[in-house]
């Protein structure tokens, strides 16, 4: 069900449910938050609340036809955009101008009609200003749902129409709870090395537990960090070439490695947050409190910049042999 996989995220569903039972629906919704913490979920559940055929308190009954037809995907007034450029980047001409026309057209079944604008991150923040219509001066019976890891991507112009809902990780039994509803891989010992790796972020976990690629980006990663910890540039390239030249794999690594520097510059730099805690992204945090002591801050920063460079060269036509063989060099100059 929808709403079991909304975790610890219970403001959504009381502030949708008091909106929609007193008829001040919002039409333009934020939903914001780490990746894996539900914000797609959300959106869906909105939209079901909305849809449902059969409401009670405002909340989605999940068994009426259109609840059905939303879990499927083929409720005719559920619209999801997808993004059609490189690397899930939404084009302005093929991706969001069509919803301008779209969104005049009335609903078949319903009321009203749902746009979900999944991972708006992926837009370029001037590309936001054709939504400002809709945004503004929506047709009485459109609804539209963003979704982002942060609400400060968004335009002022747009962040100061909508209703912003904000996401968030969970504690060990909230995470365990939400895990054991949805991987296929559940068990007590490999949520634990689940939660190890990414503490409470649901969606990360089940990632984790149902497929390999970011289990084994998260075992290359640790092994990063241990062999940047001795400054062995064999054992480096070593753990580089693990990935197999797989650019999903080596993505993951790259953006977990990102993560594990970027914890280093902070734990030197004695950073912490408006509670005094340092908060860790790191998915082996072991290693990284290692490799923290052996690292000064300035080198952590240095290879966090050599990391996000040759993310985007992945990204374009490198050859991955040569540019994991260039990194693994890269990294040991600034070791050194």
């Amino acid at each position: 069900m929808i709403k079991a996989k909304l975790i610890g995220n219970s403001h959504i569903v009381k502030t949708m449910s008091s909106m929609i039972t007193n008829k001040k629906l919002s039409r333009s919704i934020v939903i914001f938050g780490e990746k894996g913490t539900g914000r797609k979920t959300a959106a869906k559940y909105i939209g079901s609340a909305i849809l449902c055929q059969n409401s009670v308190n405002g909340e989605p009954c999940h068994n009426c036809h259109s609840c059905k037809m939303i879990e499927q995907g083929s409720h005719p007034d559920f619209i999801q955009v997808l993004p059609s450029g490189k690397n899930g980047i939404y084009r302005l001409e093929s991706d969001l101008r069509p919803i301008i026309s779209q969104a005049y057209i009335r609903p078949n079944e319903s009321d009203y009609k749902v746009v979900v604008i999944p991972d708006m991150d992926n837009t370029s923040r001037n590309s936001q200003n054709v939504l400002l219509k809709i945004i503004e001066e929506p047709p009485e019976y459109l609804v539209v749902i963003m979704t982002a890891a942060s609400k400060e991507y968004f335009l002022p112009t747009i962040l100061s129409r909508v209703t912003a809902l904000k996401t968030s990780e969970q504690d060990f039994e909230g995470c365990r709870t939400g895990v054991k509803l949805s991987s296929t891989n559940y068990t007590d010992e490999t949520f634990s090395k689940a939660y190890s790796a990414f503490g409470g972020n649901i969606g990360k976990c089940i990632e984790f537990l149902d497929e390999k690629t970011l289990s084994k980006a998260v075992e290359i990663t640790s092994q990063l960090c241990v062999a940047l910890s001795r400054k062995d540039e064999y054992q480096i390239l070593q753990a580089l070439f693990k990935t197999n030249s797989d650019k999903g794999i080596i993505r993951e690594v790259f953006l977990l490695l990102s993560n594990s520097l970027r914890d280093c510059a902070i734990l030197r730099a004695n950073v912490t947050g408006d509670n005094g805690e340092t908060r860790l992204l790191s998915c082996c945090e072991q290693e990284t409190l290692e490799l923290s002591r052996n690292i000064n801050s300035r080198r952590a920063i240095g290879m966090f910049n050599v990391i996000e460079e040759y993310t985007r060269r992945l990204n374009g036509n490198a050859n991955v042999s040569l540019l994991l063989s260039s990194l693994g060099a890269q990294l040991m100059d600034i070791l050194i």
